[in-house]
């Protein structure tokens, strides 16, 4: 296992200034941890001044969507062409992105593509809902979710895969390490070996879904799991570097 990841999705919250003074914190706080790797998702408003923020520094920036589309009248959306220079990640397929504003895997497939096309790397989360739980369909739903979000790709970069259980997200209950290890072994990396071969062995998993400074050491223990998206925990400073601290591994 490479680096531990930890990604802080701030969604749409934070101020200009306050963005800007939670990235500056955290980059002071992880100036020299190096065996983590931090990346932060702030708003796309403050992706440009967090960038000169953080330059220099060990911490990398996501945004947080982006359409497939490189220009055009398409009233409100984000290219890939303007955030190429900004940012080095994309999240994709966010379930709230796919619940909220109706993404299917379809569209989410040509976000994938646009981004890898040009040279940012995306984040694809996959997760199933309440109902597939209750159902036990919780591996077809996300297999399926990997499989039509990665249709016509035999190389993807340095793809990552968040495994967000929707049931988990913002709720406080987080899914258990035995369903971690569950789909993250039966399910994403078998899928992901299926559709691409060997390179699909070493694509990092993260885990996301109610994650917080108490319970990350146990996601973290999961067999294949390299890291956790980390939501509304991101926010709170103190909290966040915890996380961080708690990632880094055991002497």
């Amino acid at each position: 296992m490479g680096r531990r990841i930890v990604v802080g999705n701030w969604k749409m919250n934070q101020s200009h200034q306050e963005a800007l003074d939670l990235a500056s914190k955290v980059q002071s706080a992880c100036e020299n941890i190096s065996e983590v790797h931090v990346i932060l998702a702030p708003p796309f408003v403050s992706l440009i001044p967090i960038r000169d923020c953080l330059y220099g520094s060990n911490i990398s920036l996501a945004a947080q969507n982006m359409f497939y589309q490189e220009s055009g009248a398409y009233t409100g959306e984000i290219s890939p062409l303007m955030l190429k220079e900004v940012c080095d990640y994309v999240i994709l397929g966010h379930s709230e992105r796919r619940s909220i504003f109706r993404e299917c895997n379809e569209t989410i497939n040509k976000k994938v593509i646009a981004a890898l096309k040009h040279g940012i790397r995306p984040i694809l989360c996959v997760g199933e809902s309440s109902r597939d739980r209750q159902l036990g369909d919780s591996i077809t739903a996300v297999k399926l979710q990997i499989e039509e979000s990665l249709q016509g790709l035999s190389h993807v970069g340095e793809l990552m895969v968040a495994y967000e259980p929707v049931w988990a997200i913002g709720t406080g209950e987080s899914a258990s390490p035995e369903v971690i290890d569950t789909i993250s072994s039966e399910c994403i990396r078998s899928t992901l070996v299926s559709l691409l071969g060997d390179s699909g062995k070493a694509i990092p998993i993260l885990y996301g879904g109610s994650v917080t400074s108490l319970n990350v050491a146990e996601f973290l223990d999961c067999d294949q799991v390299d890291g956790v998206l980390v939501g509304g925990a991101s926010l709170d400073y103190k909290q966040f570097i915890d996380i961080v601290n708690r990632s880094q591994a055991p002497a």
